[in-house]
């Protein structure tokens, strides 16, 4: 095929995104082995060593999940304790699925003082406090994800991670 034909610029617009979705996925796993508590490796070997479908996954976890504590927070006020369970109990479960053992166990932690507190005080300031530190281990880890989303995807889950 000679340059200036329509398949060549294709093939060679391919190539182009193929090299930068490589070199974004790089980029996102660096980011990602620095957070503490991310058991990455754990979690590519359940996917025969597959990193790119691990970024997938964290993706997908990180789109689900990107709202949970906003809406956990609406929950407590409400007085909805099986939406709340239910919240916190798949937030839980997700994390540590794919490793991150790190926000699985912060969960964890929240889910024993909601069960202690038995939502008596929603303004109680340890429970927001674990709120505001999910969330923002949430935050750290679409941030080491952005090399591999859309700027205004990226944006967008900020947004919600941060209201």
């Amino acid at each position: 095929m000679k340059p200036g034909g329509t398949l060549y610029y294709d093939s060679a617009f391919n190539a182009v995104l193929d090299s930068m979705q490589e070199k974004s996925s790089q980029a996102a796993l660096a980011s990602l082995a620095r957070i503490p508590g991310l058991n990455m490796m754990y979690c590519k070997s359940l996917l025969g060593g597959n990193a790119d479908k691990y970024l997938e996954l964290l993706k997908l976890f990180i789109q689900s999940h990107a709202n949970d504590m906003t809406l956990l927070v609406k929950s407590l006020g409400d007085g909805d304790d099986s939406a709340v369970h239910l919240r916190v109990h798949s937030l839980k479960g997700s994390a540590a699925t794919l490793g991150i053992d790190n926000l699985a166990g912060m969960v964890r932690r929240l889910e024993e003082m909601l069960r202690g507190s038995e939502h008596e005080s929603v303004k109680n300031d340890a429970i927001y406090t674990e709120i505001n530190a999910i969330n923002y281990e949430l935050v750290f880890i679409a941030a080491a994800l952005s090399p591999t989303i859309s700027n205004s995807y990226y944006d967008n889950l900020k947004s919600q991670l941060l209201k």
